[in-house]
C-alpha cells in the first residue's frame, strides 16, 4: 500500500513540473486589434487594445499622437490623444509597437486636413484724420495675398502683399487726410491656390479737423464778419455757420476762411462751423446794437414839432421797451 501511494506521489509530481515547463515555454505573443487609424482634424481621443505575454512599448513618430501607457507586461487598453491637424493636408503617425522575441508592429495613425481658412482678427478699421500706422492679424492655414484698390493707394499702404500658412501681421501705413470728407477703402486678403473664403477689411479714415483760430470780435447786424481757421470746405453749401445759435450766409470761402453776414439782432454769443460730421465753437461775438435817434414829442400842452432840443412831454411818468425795440412814454 505504501508503495502504491509513493508511485502516486511520483507521478503526480512528474505531471505537475512537466506542466510547468509548458508553460513556461509557451512561445512569445502579441496581438492587437487594431491595425490602423483614420481621424477627422479635430481633436479626439480613440484607443486600442494589446493581448501579450511578454513586456512590450509603443512609440509614436509624431508629437501630435500621443499613446498612453508607451509600455506594459500584460493585456492592456491603449489610448491615442490627436491634437487637432491646423493645415489642409492630411497627416500620419506611425506606432511601433515592439516585444522581446517578436517582430515590432506598426499601426498606421492618419488624420484628415482642416478645411482651407483665412481669419483676419479686426474686419473694420477707424481711424483718425492724422496719419498713423494700424494693423490687422491674419491666421490661415493656406497662402493668401492681400490687395489695396488702386483709388486708396495714396493714401493707403500695407507693409506685406502676401504670405503662407500661419499667424502674420500685416501693418497699414495711413497718410493725413486733409479733405473734408471721410474715405474708406476695401482690403481683400485671398487665397492663394485654395478653396477658404476671401475677407473682406473696411478702412475708414475721418475727415479733417474743422478749428476755429479766429474771428472778427465785433460786428453790426448786415455787417460781415471773418472767421479764419482750417477744415472749411471750397464748396459754401457744406460749412454752416451759426452766430448765437441762427445760422448765417456764408458770402465767400477760401482754404483757411469764412466771410458771412451777421444776421439783424442775433445777439452776442458763440461762434460755430460745422462742415459734415465735423464742427468747433468759439467764444464769444459780440454784436454791436445800432442805436436810433428818435424825436419824441408830447402833447399839445409841450412843445410839439418844434426844436427837438427843447420838445418835452407833459408830466411823463415811465419809458417801457416792448420785443420790437419800440419805446413807449406814459
Amino acid at each position: 500500500m505504501k508503495r502504491l501511494i509513493f508511485c502516486l506521489l511520483i507521478l503526480s509530481l512528474s505531471i505537475f513540473l512537466q506542466c510547468s515547463k509548458d508553460k513556461q515555454q509557451a512561445p512569445p505573443s502579441l496581438n492587437i486589434d487594431k491595425a490602423s487609424f483614420n481621424l477627422s482634424s479635430v481633436a479626439s481621443r480613440d484607443s486600442f487594445f494589446i493581448t501579450s505575454n511578454v513586456a512590450w512599448s509603443i512609440s509614436s513618430n509624431s508629437s501630435w499622437c500621443i499613446v498612453t501607457p508607451s509600455s506594459g507586461t500584460i493585456n492592456a487598453k491603449v489610448y491615442l490623444t490627436i491634437s487637432p491637424n491646423p493645415n489642409t493636408a492630411a497627416r500620419v503617425a506611425d506606432l511601433t509597437i515592439s516585444a522581446t522575441g517578436i517582430n515590432s508592429t506598426t499601426i498606421h495613425v492618419q488624420q484628415n486636413g482642416s478645411t482651407p481658412l483665412i481669419v483676419v482678427d479686426r474686419l473694420s478699421l477707424n481711424e483718425k484724420s492724422q496719419g498713423q500706422r494700424d494693423s490687422i492679424l491674419i491666421t490661415s492655414n493656406v497662402p493668401w495675398s492681400i490687395s489695396v484698390p488702386q483709388v486708396a493707394s495714396s493714401w493707403l499702404v500695407s507693409d506685406k502683399t502676401s504670405d503662407t500658412a500661419g499667424n502674420t501681421t500685416v501693418h497699414f501705413d495711413i497718410a493725413s487726410n486733409n479733405t473734408t470728407n471721410p474715405r474708406t477703402a476695401i482690403v481683400t486678403v485671398s487665397p492663394t491656390n485654395s478653396s477658404a473664403t476671401p475677407i473682406s477689411i473696411s478702412i475708414t479714415q475721418d475727415q479733417q479737423d474743422v478749428i476755429i483760430t479766429s474771428f472778427t470780435p465785433k460786428a453790426r447786424g448786415g455787417e460781415t464778419m471773418t472767421i479764419n481757421g482750417y477744415g472749411f470746405s471750397l464748396l459754401p453749401s457744406e460749412d454752416v455757420v451759426k452766430i448765437n445759435g441762427v445760422t448765417t450766409t456764408v458770402n465767400a470761402v477760401t482754404a483757411g476762411s469764412l466771410t458771412v453776414t451777421v444776421p439783424p439782432k442775433v445777439g452776442s454769443g458763440p461762434v460755430e462751423v460745422k462742415v459734415n460730421s465735423k464742427s468747433d465753437t468759439a467764444y464769444t461775438f459780440t454784436y454791436e446794437w445800432i442805436g436810433h435817434v428818435v424825436l419824441l414829442a408830447g402833447s399839445s400842452g409841450g412843445y410839439a414839432d418844434g426844436n427837438g432840443t427843447n420838445a418835452q412831454f407833459l408830466h411823463p411818468a415811465g419809458l417801457a421797451v416792448d420785443a420790437a425795440n419800440n419805446v413807449y412814454v406814459a
